[in-house]
């Protein structure tokens, strides 16, 4: 192959990753570069200042090279095969700038941006001294063009993006700027919008509810045991919600020693989610509507489960107590490779502090997971296998399983019967 088109070659995959490593990182992480002292760490402000001048610098070289490689290539390749080693070229020549002129180089310059800033900024400020009566040509054009068609050309670059922020806040942890549990919060801010209601909602078996044609009397007794503010009511069947009853409205007529005619008459009507609504949806939605309780349903329209404000807002502040809550021991390790566990628990939070490892499917609980795994509602003393461990159902009902034993199998120690005594 020709010099001249190694050449162009070489020079338009160093274009393309050029174009990539200066585009990939952000205003933050191009200071932080600059604020290292590195040699020629400094030439990177002419990023920060004039990134549409670097731009077109690279446009301008890789559009150049690519021209010139395809002129050399397609004139070496008549001048000795004719008519049919021309339009070969052509083929052969996109194949080599399209893979390892432009996909190649952009997704090594992508995961390496950082340690490549520098080269890749000296090799540019050279171009731009370069090509600069040709560059300020050429954006003078583009400038008119855009505002014949009614638009506007800034000179400032991008703004800071939330891989910016993350970026910073990581930063600043490594460096002790902030504390673990504000970096949490913070965490949690951005990965909220990527939950669904799903992950954090209280399944239906859980969902503490009262019928409502049971008496006054009763209804009355349920909800002080259950110490919450806001109660589902359904009517014929526990997932069939048709309102929420808030406590201080039935407490109203118990002071007063009478009784409502009909418990519809005072409760507020439900709130219907999708399962697969994201958490800062939701939260706007509460916002607006000023409420406080949601019942989530799956995409059949049944009763899924229920979330609350509360449960949202746990996502980035951590567990919200009150003086009602129980302390409740999700996970105990009694002895060695054996935990007990509650069948509530999210699989992500059990591997988190197990190590364990759980396929994922449509379940997000240890007890979803068991009963998926047994293909039916386990009874009390049930035994299933997960690869080396033993899980056994400690406490369960006929609807669903409280509590479980997760033992690792010893692995046989296989007998040495090569000598005799």
């Amino acid at each position: 192959m020709p010099l001249g088109i190694i050449i162009s070659l070489i020079l338009s995959i160093i274009f393309a990753a050029c174009e990539t490593v200066l585009t990939s990182l952000g205003h933050l992480k191009v200071n932080h570069i600059i604020k290292s002292k590195k040699r020629g760490s400094e030439l990177l402000r002419l990023w920060l200042d004039n990134p549409n001048l670097v731009l077109a610098t690279i446009l301008i070289g890789n559009t150049i090279a690519n021209l010139l490689a395809s002129f050399l290539t397609a004139l070496y390749a008549f001048k000795y095969f004719g008519k049919i080693g021309e339009s070969v070229s052509f083929a052969l020549l996109t194949f080599i700038i399209l893979v390892f002129c432009e996909i190649s180089p952009k997704t090594y310059a992508k995961h390496h941006a950082e340690k490549l800033a520098i080269v890749a900024i000296v090799l540019m400020k050279f171009f731009v001294w370069i090509f600069y009566p040709l560059t300020m040509v050429i954006m003078g054009i583009s400038r008119g063009f855009i505002k014949m068609l009614g638009g506007r050309v800034s000179k400032q670059g991008p703004f800071i993006t939330q891989e910016e922020i993350e970026y910073l806040i990581d930063v600043s942890d490594k460096e002790g700027a902030i504390e673990p549990e504000k970096k949490e919060m913070l965490s949690s801010i951005f990965e909220f919008g990527e939950i669904s209601v799903k992950e954090i909602m209280v399944p239906r078996t859980d969902i503490v509810s009262i019928n409502r044609a049971i008496p006054f009397e009763q209804m009355l007794k349920q909800i002080i045991e259950s110490q919450y503010s806001r109660i589902p009511v359904y009517d014929n069947r526990d997932d069939d919600i048709i309102g929420i009853l808030h406590t201080k409205d039935l407490l109203k007529y118990w002071q007063k020693g009478e009784k409502p005619a009909d418990i519809r008459e005072i409760m507020s009507k439900p709130y219907f989610v999708p399962e697969s609504k994201k958490l800062d949806e939701l939260l706007r939605e509460f916002q607006q509507k000023n409420i406080q309780l949601a019942i989530v349903v799956d995409e059949y329209g049944v009763t899924a489960g229920l979330v609350t404000i509360e449960d949202i807002l746990e996502e980035i502040v951590g567990e919200i107590r009150d003086e009602y809550d129980e302390e409740v021991e999700l996970i105990t390790n009694p002895e060695k490779g054996v935990y007990v566990v509650d069948a509530k628990i999210n699989l992500n939070e059990l591997e988190e502090k197990t190590g364990l490892q759980f396929p994922k499917n449509d379940y997000e609980t240890l007890g979803g997971f068991v009963s998926d795994l047994m293909g039916k509602i386990p009874k009390r003393g049930d035994v299933t296998k997960f690869e080396n461990y033993k899980i056994t159902v400690q406490d369960a009902d006929h609807r669903r399983i409280f509590k479980l034993r997760i033992q690792k199998e010893e692995e046989e120690t296989p007998v040495d019967n090569s000598q005799e005594t």
